[in-house]
């Protein structure tokens, strides 16, 4: 689950991703969430979320990430007049998807 917050003293967003640590453990996927914490604190791009804080509560794993403004990709596919883009908006999205994937591999981090 990831939702909006804010930090109370300075007024900046974050996104906060919520790893409930009961669905980790019966997916055995301790070294999974253990790994996307360690790539996330890794990444300083632009174009890729980056850990700002992690914290843990009694029922889950919680990554504070650096927000991206706009929605994700899939809701302006959708939502935004006809499915779809035009030329133009497909090269600059593309672009920046190729910039951030640039980065990852400068990293050693290979993306599924």
């Amino acid at each position: 689950k990831v939702c909006a917050c804010q930090v109370r003293a300075t007024g900046k967003m974050y996104a906060c991703k919520k790893l409930e640590k009961k669905r980790i453990k019966k997916r055995k996927g301790e070294a999974m969430a253990l790994n996307e914490k360690q790539i996330l604190e890794k990444v300083n791009s632009r174009f890729v979320v980056s850990l700002a804080y992690a914290y843990e509560t009694k029922d889950a794993l919680c990554l504070v990430l650096t927000i991206m403004n706009g929605g994700d990709l899939k809701f302006h596919i959708y939502n935004m007049g006809n499915p779809g883009f035009e030329d133009e908006r497909v090269v600059f999205y593309a672009a920046e998807i190729c910039c951030g994937l640039q980065h990852l591999h400068q990293e050693g981090i290979v993306y599924r």
